[in-house]
């Protein structure tokens, strides 16, 4: 079970009262990996949003020790030129990959699409940490390929098929 805790969203308005926050962590022990954005995981630790990798790193370790589930560390809120992701179990990180940052305004949905293929790739692999290194594959061509999209405004959408179409 992949966990997505979406509860802050990107303009950081919380999106939950209290009681469902609460509900929602009962939630996480159930889970075999959460894939909580920089804020969430905050919430889920109980703490202020972590403000480098390091701390980002500490947080998804409480989280992971408070829940039993593993913690997708994931550096896309933070400022750095290159991001880092990371599955993180109660005693640090299993396994850490960085990629450059890809310059688009189109990442609405990069959470959700990060949380559904590694489910799917774990599914196929039965491997958590090459599930990730798999799905952060695909969410980098998917965010690759978004300005190929031009719909709507604001936040775009990422381009799932954008390497499928631009064969």
């Amino acid at each position: 079970v992949v966990l997505d805790p979406v509860m802050i969203a990107t303009s950081g308005d919380r999106l939950l009262g209290a009681a469902a926050e609460a509900a929602l962590f009962e939630l996480c022990a159930d889970a075999d990996v959460l894939t909580p954005n920089v804020p969430e995981l905050a919430v889920l630790a109980g703490a202020e949003p972590a403000e480098d990798w390091v701390g980002v790193l500490a947080q998804a370790a409480t989280v992971a020790r408070a829940t039993g589930a593993l913690v997708v560390a994931k550096g896309g809120h933070l400022d750095d030129g290159q991001v880092f992701d990371a599955l993180v179990g109660r005693d640090g990180p299993l396994i850490q990959l960085a990629h450059p940052r890809i310059a688009t305004t189109n990442t609405h949905g990069t959470g959700c699409s990060l949380s559904s293929a590694l489910a799917t790739r774990y599914a196929v692999t039965g491997d958590w940490s090459r599930a990730l290194t798999e799905a952060t594959e695909a969410r980098a061509a998917a965010l690759a390929d978004a300005e190929l999209l031009d719909v709507g405004a604001g936040h775009g959408p990422v381009h799932h098929l954008g390497p499928v179409w631009s064969r």
